[in-house]
């Protein structure tokens, strides 16, 4: 199936987790500040292990950075 990850293109096998996606593009899902939109909703982060990816799924991955 193919989703838009962080505003590109990207393949993935079909029944694909958010964790399997973070595991995937090599993100500590255990962070803190970094938080996930699944189609433009907040995913709290005890629903990433079962939550499923569908084809054309729209996920974007915000890392909070300190600084001002």
């Amino acid at each position: 199936m193919t989703i838009n990850f962080n505003g590109k293109e990207m393949k993935l096998d079909a029944a694909s987790t958010i964790m399997d996606l973070l595991n995937k593009v090599d993100v500590d899902s255990t962070k803190l500040g970094i938080a996930l939109c699944l189609n433009l909703e907040v995913l709290p982060r005890e629903t990433w292990k079962n939550t499923p990816i569908s084809d054309q799924d729209r996920i974007d991955l915000v890392v909070a950075a300190p600084g001002g």
